[in-house]
């Protein structure tokens, strides 16, 4: 038997995405455009959390872990890869989250 340790976070940032584009059709896909443009012009490794600052918000109501698969998708289009650090996060209490720059594509 597998354990895989990121299923629970893999499916509250499926429900929160899902949640959003209810709320606002096309929000996932937007927000990966929004993402796509900002690593084009970050000159140094940001964190989503930075990225977040300056991308589309997230509608009224709905939770900031739809950026769990806005960053997904980013990733396997290759519009941002994992910078190799991490940074302490305000929106986790200072927890270390990935740094990411602009990709490929």
């Amino acid at each position: 038997m597998t354990l895989d340790l990121f299923a629970p976070a893999d499916l509250g940032a499926s429900a929160a995405a899902n949640h959003a584009n209810a709320v606002e059709n096309g929000w996932t896909e937007r927000a990966v455009d929004d993402l796509r443009r900002f690593a084009r012009t970050a000159t140094r490794p940001f964190t989503i959390e930075q990225a977040r600052a300056h991308c589309l918000g997230i509608p009224q109501g709905c939770d900031a872990r739809a950026w769990g698969v806005v960053t997904r998708i980013a990733m396997r289009r290759g519009y941002i890869v994992f910078a190799g650090d991490y940074c302490p996060a305000v929106s986790s209490h200072g927890s270390p989250k990935p740094t990411y720059q602009r990709g490929e594509a």
